[in-house]
C-alpha cells in the first residue's frame, strides 16, 4: 500500500503552532524538551549554515543513520489499524527500533520544508497500540533556506524495556 498522500496529509496537520523546543502530545499537554539531558534529543536552536537541498539531504539522511536499529521512545507515532492512518499521543511513550526507511520517506518536501518519516517496530507492548502496524514518525525537518530545523522528540534507549524473549516484533 502507497501511504504517501496519507503521510503529507498528516505532516500539514502535525506542524501546528508547537513552541520550539517543545513536544505536542495532544491539545493540552506538551513536554518539554531538553538539550542537557544527553540520551534526549531535542530542537536546537541553531539551523543549517548552508540550507542548500543537498546539505538539508545530506543531513536528513545523517540523522535517520545515526538513529538506525537503535531503540528509542516516542510519545507520537503514526500507524494503521486496518486500512486506516491514526495518529498517536502515548502517555507513556513507547518504544521502537527505527528501520530502514527507502529514500523516498526520508526525501520527502513539503512546501519548503525536508519532512522524512522513519520507518518503526514497536518492541514493547503499548496499551494504546494494540492492533497497530506500519508504525512510523516523523524523522528532524529542515527547512530550505533558513535552514531552521524542528526536531523529532524522542528518547534513545540502550535496550528496550521488555525482558530478552518477550520483544513484540510488530509491523
Amino acid at each position: 500500500m502507497d501511504t504517501s498522500a496519507y503521510r503529507s496529509f498528516f505532516r500539514l496537520e502535525f506542524r501546528s503552532a508547537v513552541p520550539a523546543g517543545r513536544c505536542h502530545r495532544d491539545d493540552s499537554r506538551e513536554t518539554r524538551c531538553t538539550e542537557n539531558d544527553p540520551a534526549h534529543l531535542s530542537m536546537k536552536s541553531q539551523p543549517l549554515e548552508s540550507p542548500t537541498e543537498e546539505t538539508i539531504l545530506a543531513q536528513v539522511r545523517s540523522d535517520h543513520q545515526q538513529l538506525q536499529g537503535k531503540f528509542i521512545q516516542l510519545p507520537e507515532v503514526f500507524g494503521y489499524i486496518e486500512e486506516d492512518l491514526r495518529h498517536f499521543h502515548l502517555e507513556p511513550p513507547a518504544t521502537f527500533r527505527v528501520l530502514k526507511s527507502d529514500d523516498q520517506a526520508l526525501v520527502h518536501w513539503n512546501d519548503k520544508w525536508c519532512d522524512p518519516y522513519w520507518d518503526l517496530e514497536l518492541v514493547s507492548p503499548h496499551p494504546e497500540l494494540t492492533g497497530v502496524r506500519s508504525f512510523f514518525c516523523h524523522g528532524h525537518s529542515y527547512q530550505l533556506g533558513s535552514g531552521r530545523a524542528e526536531r523529532t522528540c524522542l528518547t534513545i534507549q540502550s535496550e528496550p524495556e521488555s525482558p530478552p524473549g518477550e520483544l513484540l516484533l510488530q509491523s
